[in-house]
């Protein structure tokens, strides 16, 4: 159960909540829909985005749906936050940058340019999540108070991962278990869903240990409140059972971008708890006890699987002739594709186009046909054997740079730079209300409730960001819509 559903969660009558106005139906059927979709998207990855007929798939029909509600609503929607957050500005820079390359490209290259537009086009999520997400029948209204638009959408979406998030892991784990799975299903996705269930069971499990130590330091909330405390110690063992099991399938499944996801939530989680004056040793003894733990569980781990240490290997030699398992030689061929991909998209991208890009449209993979490494990329044109040619180098950032060139580059730099700042800004504010010894005021109760939202909000967005980074996740709607819907949530609020 999510903190904000707690009793320990009322309204600061120190600040003025005006009630928002009621939501209209076609707005709450938009939001409804766009909560199937992320959840779909999430568990189902491939196999739900391609519901639909080509062109127009379910993602595609939402969005749709979501933008015709906007119209009633326009100025809420898209003004509205451009005057009060420069990360959202941004976001809006780099979409508009998109579309008008998308105008340039598409007389010449007709759909595929739309398509691969989609890492600008899905932007449009980070304005319509957050309002969306505020919309939904039964959000936070405690006291007959109801939380401003930005704070309503937090909390909803908090609600909603910490449900969907353990149905992804769950399916994931079947899926490993048993090998039965649609053929579109996407394995490297699989280990997403369980890394995301993976930090918001942190995340709230750190939640419910803390409020135990402050129910001990606060007797009055303890005998007020005597189920909360037997719940916290269910919801704290619940917790940690759960990101034992995602993290051991975030490890087992093979997806090495996403082990070092397992450091994040806990790393978010102690910067912010031991953010406080003379704190250093503690801070120090935490990471260390973490480091400790997590190193000795994937030694044992890896110890024991000569495949999987050797994936582990590849990393830093990708030459496959050194390694023994089928495994391995896969990890370095895979690691030598993307470092190949990858110099060859910025060699080519500064030769020919430096500030603007190569455009959409083109399949970036087909600039290395007539090199000398083309056999090792021919396989992956294989639309028969893979559903789809590959288009992409497995980078959202070398992406990004080939196809806008190095004005998109900095635009996508500095929205990512703005959008960590300003969560970090929002974490911080909370170093203060989680060294208190108890808690008494309606304040130090709502901020306290608020942290784990807000840890978990970050940590979620991390690992997309880690993601992307090594696959092709900003360029498909099961992770291009999910990332900047998050993105939304924490770039879209008020200061």
């Amino acid at each position: 159960m999510p903190p904000e559903a707690t009793p320990l969660h009322p309204p600061d009558a120190s600040i003025a909540q005006p009630p928002a106005p009621r939501p209209y139906p076609l707005r709450r059927a938009a939001a409804i829909a766009f909560l199937l979709l992320l959840a779909g998207l999430l568990i189902f990855n491939r196999s739900f985005a391609l519901i639909g007929f080509p062109p127009v798939y379910v993602s595609e029909m939402v969005l749709a749906l979501a933008l015709f509600a906007t119209l009633f609503d326009f100025k809420t929607v898209f003004i509205e936050p451009l005057k009060h957050s420069r990360a959202m500005q941004c976001v809006a820079l780099f979409m508009f940058y998109g579309i008008v390359r998308i105008c340039f490209d598409a007389p010449s290259r007709g759909l595929d340019a739309a398509r691969d537009g989609v890492i600008c086009l899905y932007a449009v999520a980070a304005f319509l999540g957050p309002w969306l997400l505020a919309a939904v029948p039964k959000v936070s209204r405690v006291g007959g108070v109801e939380y401003f638009a930005e704070d309503r959408a937090i909390r909803r979406f908090h609600h909603f991962i910490f449900d969907v998030s353990y149905w992804a892991m769950l399916w994931a784990w079947v899926v490993y278990n048993t090998g039965w799975a649609p053929a579109s299903i996407k394995v490297d996705f699989l280990s997403m869903c369980c890394a995301v269930a993976y930090a918001v069971s942190i995340g709230i499990g750190i939640y419910w240990v803390i409020l135990l130590q402050k129910m001990r330091a606060s007797p009055d909330i303890g005998k007020k409140l005597p189920r909360l405390r037997r719940r916290a110690r269910w919801q704290g063992l619940f917790c940690a059972a759960i990101s034992l099991i995602s993290g051991m399938l975030v490890l087992c499944l093979p997806t090495r971008a996403l082990l070092p996801a397992l450091l994040i939530p806990p790393l978010v989680s102690l910067a912010i708890i031991f953010a406080k004056p003379g704190a250093r040793k503690k801070v120090i003894f935490a990471i260390l006890l973490m480091a400790i733990i997590g190193g000795g569980t994937a030694y044992y781990f890896f110890s024991r699987s000569l495949a999987a240490r050797e994936r582990i290997e590849a990393i830093a030699d990708p030459n496959e002739s050194h390694f023994q398992t089928a495994e391995g030689q896969r990890a370095a061929h895979s690691v030598k594709w993307r470092l190949t991909f990858w110099r060859r998209c910025i060699d080519e991208t500064l030769h020919r186009a430096p500030l603007f890009g190569l455009g959409f449209g083109t399949n970036l993979t087909e600039l290395l046909r007539g090199t000398p490494d083309w056999p090792m990329f021919e396989d992956s044109q294989n639309a028969a054997k893979y559903g789809s040619r590959n288009r992409h180098p497995h980078s959202a950032h070398v992406t990004v740079f080939a196809r806008l060139g190095g004005l998109g580059l900095a635009l996508w730099i500095a929205l990512l730079a703005l959008v960590f700042l300003r969560q970090w800004s929002a974490l911080w504010n909370y170093r203060g209300i989680l060294w208190l010894k108890g808690l008494s005021t309606p304040t130090e109760l709502t901020r306290f409730c608020d942290f784990p939202a807000e840890t978990m909000l970050l940590s979620v967005w991390l690992i997309y960001l880690l993601a992307m980074s090594f696959g092709v996740v900003l360029e498909n709607p099961f992770g291009g819509i999910w990332f900047w819907t998050i993105t939304g949530l924490i770039a879209n609020r008020a200061r």
